[in-house]
């Protein structure tokens, strides 16, 4: 994206022009940030993951006329079948599986007879291929990330998550938005997602990921936990977070400032995708 509107000012910028702007009204400016045609929530990238020019991006809202095709980089065929599933059927009960890389894909297990093989059928529609539709599924962070991105509709429904935290959820009710986070979700432990505006590491060497100005939730990453986060995604620099989709599974709290924000419990809480 172009150009972005800063909902303080009211001003539109390009990238070259916001990147000019002092580090310290660049650092506040760039947490709210919107864009300029549907005021879909914005951020601000010094420089992109290729190191291109710096540039804005945002959640745009359905028909944008700014939205750029965003395709998801699957690895091979069977990634991709996997995810088209994924998306045709999420399964009406998902355990949330937090053993990050344990699985090669989905397990599926009817809920009659607990049975975990599966024909491409029943991978496929959600049934044992005798018509039975009480499928129980097993699915990580980074799947459920892709589902709420790619099908937003799933983070509205009825279909029942299993959280072992919480117990029995609809996902309308486990899934919480960014933007849609207030002070009534303090003290639940829920499923936080969006785009994040930027990171930031404290002098303590916490790395604390924004979700936008100081009225929108932040996430904390301990810092005993931040070398492990940074190796599996590979970041470079806190820019790399910059329009970034989260997912992170843990209790709001709210400061004594009134600052809402997340900890990072364990690296097994959060998953990134990368725009």
């Amino acid at each position: 994206m172009d150009i972005a509107r800063c909902v303080e000012s009211g001003l539109i910028y390009t990238g070259n022009d916001f990147a000019r702007l002092d580090p310290i009204n660049l650092e506040r400016m760039r947490r709210l940030l919107q864009c300029p045609e549907c005021n879909g929530p914005g951020y601000f990238r010094k420089s992109s993951r290729n190191r291109g020019a710096p540039c804005f991006g945002a959640r745009h809202a359905d028909g944008c006329r700014l939205t750029v095709p965003n395709f998801d980089r699957l690895d091979d065929r069977a990634d991709e079948e996997r995810y088209r599933a994924e998306l045709m059927n999420p399964g009406n009960r998902i355990v949330v599986d937090f053993d990050y890389g344990a699985h090669d894909r989905p397990e599926w297990i009817d809920g009659a007879n607990c049975a975990q093989s599966r024909t491409r059928a029943s991978y496929m529609h959600g049934t044992d291929g005798g018509g039975r539709q009480d499928v129980r599924v097993h699915r990580r962070l980074s799947s459920l990330l892709r589902t709420l991105i790619n099908a937003p509709a799933f983070g509205q429904s009825d279909v029942i998550m299993e959280v072992a935290e919480c117990g029995e959820i609809a996902a309308r009710d486990f899934f919480v938005p960014i933007l849609d986070v207030t002070v009534q979700y303090a003290g639940q432990f829920r499923g936080y997602w969006g785009l994040l505006s930027d990171a930031r590491y404290h002098s303590d060497q916490q790395l604390w990921l924004n979700g936008g100005g100081r009225n929108h939730v932040s996430f904390c990453v301990q810092r005993h936990h931040v070398d492990e986060i940074v190796q599996r995604y590979r970041i470079s620099d806190e820019e790399d977070f910059a329009g970034a989709y989260v997912l992170v599974t843990g209790m709001l709290q709210i400061s004594r400032q009134g600052k809402r924000y997340c900890v990072i419990a364990d690296p097994r809480c959060i998953a990134l995708k990368f725009t």
